[in-house]
């Protein structure tokens, strides 16, 4: 489910296809949890760290879409890797 998640956001952004936008407290607070959770999603934390950054489904994809986007995030062997201070 991760890897279709993280497809489904970068063709999302590529085909800039997503009207909605991401508030600075949902960015804030998916980066905030994937810093907790070592600065890597995977599938085996995917769902705690969008647990705990009190996202889901399409808010989920446009906060990533948004990361990816400002270059806050990168997609790494199916990965996606938080590029902010404290992650690098």
């Amino acid at each position: 489910m991760f890897r279709s998640f993280l497809a489904a956001a970068a063709l999302t952004l590529a085909a800039g296809a997503a009207q909605a936008q991401a508030t600075p407290e949902q960015v804030q607070a998916l980066v905030k949890a994937i810093a907790e959770a070592g600065c890597v999603v995977n599938a085996d934390n995917n769902a705690a760290i969008l647990s705990a950054a009190g996202l889901q489904g399409q808010d989920a994809q446009v906060v990533v879409n948004a990361l990816l986007g400002l270059g806050q995030a990168e997609i790494i062997d199916g990965n996606l890797k938080l590029k902010t201070a404290g992650c690098n």
